[in-house]
């Protein structure tokens, strides 16, 4: 006899079999029905906010969704994450630093990216210093030649950036 939390397993393990195939009207029933027998179920909600980003461009649904995901399963590093670059892609440069500063201490969370999202943030506002910084921390963080390249990248971009605004070199 199935346990409860074996037939959620399952019908999760469907939703991601749905999704990889890019069938993702029929995995969002599927996590619609799960959420309606377990409304805590904390990564369904997860999945859910990500659906809503990443694929139907709904982002007060998809923030909905991933603070419930945050709520009901406070371990799940990734209803974390998804938060983190949500706030990014709305540039809400101030809730995603708070965010991203309580997120540093939940166990699991992946540092580097969260500090890489930040320096993101920092940057896209033209807080060149604090972006330098966190570009610092993530790098303390980064655990592959890629991660690294892309944030020495990232880091000599901001050189280029802080040099053309000395030189009073604007774009217009």
């Amino acid at each position: 006899m199935k346990t409860n939390a074996s037939w959620i397993e399952e019908l999760f393990l469907k939703v991601d079999d749905h999704f990889s195939k890019g069938e993702f009207p029929e995995g969002k029933k599927i996590l619609e029905e799960l959420l309606e027998s377990e409304p805590g179920f904390g990564k369904a909600h997860n999945h859910l906010g990500w659906l809503y980003f990443a694929k139907l461009d709904d982002y007060e649904k998809a923030e909905y969704h991933y603070g419930l995901a945050i709520r009901f399963d406070p371990m799940y590093p990734a209803g974390y994450l998804n938060m983190a670059h949500l706030l990014l892609f709305m540039n809400r440069h101030t809730a995603l630093i708070e965010h991203t500063e309580k997120v540093l201490t939940v166990e699991g969370v992946n540092k580097n990216i969260l500090y890489t999202l930040m320096g993101r943030s920092y940057e896209v506002n033209e807080h060149y210093k604090q972006a330098t910084q966190a570009y610092k921390m993530a790098i303390r963080y980064a655990l592959n030649k890629q991660e690294m390249d892309t944030l020495l990248e990232s880091m000599e971009r901001l050189k280029t950036k802080n040099g053309l605004i000395e030189k009073r070199f604007f774009f217009f």
